[in-house]
């Protein structure tokens, strides 16, 4: 989680949008802590609307790691992207960096969603979500 302005105002949305980028490496060191010293089989993540840009990145950034090593991580990933303001083309690209996760991913989305259809004319592309 992180700050939010909670609104659908650009400067706002800009704003989470920075606040989201900076939680990436939190994500991350948190996923290294998690599996250092916990070792889980199964990894259970729910991210909504901007949390999955957090949890791309993280994810993708772990992947290449696992890429790098060229092994696998010994957990299951079971995953939840709700409303999802990510890029379509960007999830695309990423996508094949994760199949090295294995993870198991539910997408839900609504064609309804004010704040992914703001998204959308910000950043002048298709959400996932």
């Amino acid at each position: 989680t992180w700050p939010s302005r909670g609104s659908t105002t650009p400067w706002a949305y800009y704003a989470d949008q920075r606040s989201a980028d900076a939680a990436v490496e939190h994500l991350l060191a948190f996923l290294d802590l998690l599996l250092t010293d916990v070792a889980p089989g199964r990894i259970n993540i729910i991210a909504h609307s901007m949390g999955n840009r957090v949890l791309t990145q993280a994810l993708e950034d772990y992947a290449e790691r696992y890429l790098a090593q060229g092994s696998r991580p010994d957990v299951e990933f079971r995953i939840i992207m709700a409303a999802a303001d990510v890029e379509r083309d960007v999830f695309g690209l990423v996508a094949g960096k994760l199949d090295i996760l294995e993870p198991n991913v539910t997408l839900y989305a609504s064609d309804r969603d004010a704040a992914l259809w703001v998204s959308r004319l910000l950043n002048q592309s298709p959400r996932l979500g």
